[in-house]
């Protein structure tokens, strides 16, 4: 079986979440170690992220999944859409080639 080729931005994050997440924790003024705790218990230790997760998805090095995404919008009291998306629905996306499967290194961007 051929190893996983995951899917990335044009800047090389394996996550667009990252600099939305990061701008709602500022204005809501909440810590990772809040949000961690906020997750948990959202979640009834469904998803007990470390802080170290979290510092990974704000990096954009750390894949996100969809729940993790609804997971996260809840906690902060904002919509899952706007993490991915933002507040334009017509956002343009940009992909780059998936990172070779070989290295956990990014592409430089």
């Amino acid at each position: 079986m051929p190893p996983l080729r995951r899917l990335r931005t044009s800047d090389g994050h394996a996550n667009q979440i990252a600099a939305r997440l990061k701008k709602s924790l500022s204005e809501k003024r909440v810590t990772n170690d809040q949000l961690c705790a906020l997750v948990s218990s959202l979640t009834e230790g469904g998803w007990i992220p470390a802080a170290i997760d979290i510092t990974h998805i704000l990096s954009g090095r750390r894949v996100v999944t969809s729940l993790e995404i609804v997971a996260l919008a809840r906690a902060l009291d904002i919509r899952a859409c706007y993490l991915l998306i933002g507040d334009n629905a017509d956002a343009d996306i940009r992909f780059a080639a998936p990172a070779d499967p070989e290295s956990n290194a990014m592409p430089e961007g």
